[in-house]
């Protein structure tokens, strides 16, 4: 079997790791990691890059296809401190042109999107992002846009949901709040929720998010907007509870009646276009996944 070349920015995080397994497992895609830091790692290759234009067209010169995992994350106010976003991502795009790869596939959020009354979203909805961090992201997808129409590539934004799995210390998904509650259930600790509301929201299996992007690949003609969804619909409340559950955690929810900082709304995806499109459908129910996770945790620990 000839394998295909695939770069992959933002590889050290959760998702990329998750991605780089995956492809090690089924042998048709050969990761490429591009990394601020060097590596000697055995299993794979990775390639140093500042993310500037000339040295981004050096690095991919030998790659087929491209994954943009990359990312400026964090709770600022400000859209200025995600601009770096909108310079990688643009470096990204003209490296990819001129060595000729037009299959790429671009991590997006849900977080373009806001209006209530528009649930559940399709790609065809408004899109209204009411965080600096949404902003950025929409900005990315009009760049891959640009770059469909004006230099014919197949630039596919996958918009994503929260994503939930087992992470590292270190890893940028660690301080969501499922992942919080998944290391407070395994260590029987007690879970606190800051507000009980009854909106409901999206979440995804990283690993259902490694198929969505492999099923994307596979589809190198494609391009534009697609949702990715795990097709279930919980409250914070009801995330809390199935965790506790699964984790033998039973009866050790703390609900805090203080105001919340912010205003929760519900959101959640359509994902029919994504199905019909690229054949993605989810693998996961979230109580599946959990007892996946739990299962792992406890491997990692015996291993510890």
């Amino acid at each position: 079997m000839i394998q295909i070349k695939v770069a992959i920015s933002g590889g050290n995080g959760s998702l990329g790791k998750e991605l780089v397994k995956k492809f090690l497992e089924n042998k048709k895609f050969t990761p490429i990691i591009l990394s601020r830091i060097e590596s000697d790692t055995i299993e794979y290759e990775t390639r140093k890059t500042d993310y500037s234009l000339d040295n981004l067209i050096k690095s991919i010169s030998d790659v087929e296809a491209f994954v943009h995992l990359a990312s400026v994350r964090g709770n600022s106010k400000s859209v200025i401190d995600y601009i770096e976003n909108l310079r990688i991502t643009e470096n990204i795009y003209k490296a990819c042109y001129e060595n000729n790869i037009f299959n790429v596939i671009y991590s997006s959020s849900i977080a373009v999107y806001s209006n209530e009354k528009q649930l559940p979203w399709d790609e065809e909805n408004e899109k209204s992002p009411i965080s600096a961090y949404g902003v950025s992201k929409l900005c990315c997808e009009h760049i891959g846009d640009f770059y469909n129409k004006q230099y014919n590539m197949s630039i596919k934004n996958l918009r994503f949901p929260p994503i939930y799995g087992v992470v590292s210390d270190t890893d940028q998904l660690k301080g969501r709040m499922i992942n919080i509650f998944i290391q407070q259930a395994y260590k029987k600790e007690k879970l606190i929720l800051n507000t009980d509301t009854n909106n409901y929201r999206d979440f995804l299996y990283i690993k259902d998010a490694v198929n969505a992007i492999v099923t994307a690949l596979n589809h190198d003609e494609k391009k534009g907007a697609f949702n990715i969804g795990s097709n279930e619909l919980f409250t914070n409340k009801q995330i809390a509870e199935l965790i506790n559950e699964v984790f033998n955690n039973s009866n050790n929810l703390f609900i805090s009646k203080k105001r919340a900082d912010t205003k929760s709304y519900s959101a959640y995806f359509n994902c029919e276009k994504a199905e019909s499109e690229l054949g993605y459908t989810p693998q996961y129910s979230m109580k599946k996944a959990m007892y996946e996770i739990y299962g792992e945790m406890k491997n990692v620990c015996k291993i510890y």
